[in-house]
């Protein structure tokens, strides 16, 4: 071989022992680079799901639900109570308008002390009716909810329990209420929520809605007399209390007569009004023409 030749080949084999440390270097920083973004990956961030960052985020969230789950029960029934003192305004409003009436009521001897007539703002509710819209949403299958009657019997027990015209009393009934959903809804085998208590077509949100949003809860202004609100009165009754009553605050001296036909009222029924009737002026008479039967108030 000629010795330019071996020369050439010489300076190159020289040459490639030379490049042979940079050239492991830039295969170094290029295997590290790759490592390196592969850890980022596997590292990861908060928003990151699947990665060791995102994962040990969410684990801390789930150690916190707990604590969140509590904080959100307590902000619910905060916003329960601040909807019953809406409901209560509305009721304190009532009485309000009626409070001259309420006052004339406490000046009259005769219809405070012999009819105990008065009126009456309270925040009306009914057993049956939210068992019916309670039911109208989850089934009666499981835990006290089981079978119709006894369903209905657990709600009336809760319900006598509990003064839905204060505020404590209501928000203590609201959270027995839910408390016996979540037990019906454990006894049906579910772990967690109601979701294995709900009709067809219904969510959990519409059962919460109507247990924390008080949608059973209703203002409303009751007539008494002797204790007795004026809705469950006959309505010969009705009639005759609300003529006593607008006689006796009526200032004029003008006669004054109302007919009712009450099949209810008859004879005995005239004999017990006229005599609570004697210091009013008042008279009720009981005429009798074939089938028919009216009982006729007037005042002379």
């Amino acid at each position: 071989m000629p010795e330019p030749v071996l020369c050439l080949a010489a300076q190159q084999s020289f040459t490639a022992k030379l490049n042979a440390p940079q050239q492991q270097f830039e295969t170094y920083q290029r295997q590290l680079a790759e490592w390196n973004k592969k850890r980022d990956e596997l590292i990861g961030s908060t928003t990151e799901p699947e990665t060791k960052v995102g994962l040990e985020t969410r684990i801390e969230q789930i150690k916190e639900l707990p604590q969140q789950l509590k904080d959100f029960e307590a902000r619910r029934l905060q916003l329960s109570g601040e909807i019953f003192d809406t409901l209560d305004a509305q009721r304190r409003a009532r009485a309000e308008l009626f409070k001259p009436v309420q006052d004339l009521i406490e000046k009259n001897d005769l219809i405070r002390e012999d009819y105990r007539l008065q009126f009456q703002a309270t925040l009306a509710a009914s057993a049956d009716a939210i068992a019916d819209q309670l039911f109208a949403l989850i089934k009666q299958t499981s835990g006290d909810f089981r079978g119709q009657d006894e369903a209905l019997s657990a709600i009336r027990r809760l319900f006598d329990g509990h003064d839905l015209n204060t505020k404590d009393g209501a928000l203590a009934f609201i959270a027995s209420l839910q408390e016996k959903v979540l037990a019906a809804a454990r006894a049906s085998g579910s772990d967690a929520g109601i979701f294995s208590l709900l009709k067809k077509g219904q969510s959990a949100a519409a059962v919460y809605d109507l247990i924390f949003g008080l949608n059973f809860l209703e203002p409303r202004y009751s007539l008494l007399f002797q204790d007795t609100q004026i809705e469950q009165l006959s309505p010969g009754q009705r009639g005759a209390l609300l003529l006593i009553f607008y006689l006796l605050v009526d200032k004029g001296n003008r006669p004054a007569a109302a007919n009712r036909a009450e099949e209810t009222q008859g004879e005995r029924g005239v004999a017990r009004w006229n005599a609570a009737l004697p210091k009013t002026g008042i008279a009720m008479v009981h005429i009798a023409r074939g089938s028919a039967s009216s009982s006729v108030s007037c005042c002379p």
